[in-house]
């Protein structure tokens, strides 16, 4: 069994969002913000479940949550699609 890796904590509700860029930036700020939104709500093993409804690995979704890296717009179509599949609604 692997050792498990230092995970920093996500940005709480309310931090400042961090800025995207391309053409698809509105997109991933939205799902950036749902996906935010979600890990505030659920708590910490929310993103185990996440991982398994939209296909990607639990440690991508820490880092896409905490914007740490650059991800295609597929990624975070995936991680929309797997809210969506949760059942996950995330009012702004």
């Amino acid at each position: 069994m692997p050792k498990p890796t230092e995970i920093k904590l996500p940005l709480a509700v309310g931090q400042a969002t961090p800025r995207f860029a391309g053409k698809a930036s509105s997109e991933k700020a939205d799902i950036h913000a749902r996906l935010n939104r979600y890990w505030s709500e659920k708590g910490p093993g929310s993103m185990i479940k996440l991982s398994e409804a939209c296909g990607l690995d639990a440690s991508k979704l820490y880092l896409m949550q905490r914007n740490d890296g650059k991800f295609d717009i597929e990624h975070w179509r995936a991680v929309n699609a797997g809210l969506d599949k949760l059942e996950y609604g995330g009012m702004k």
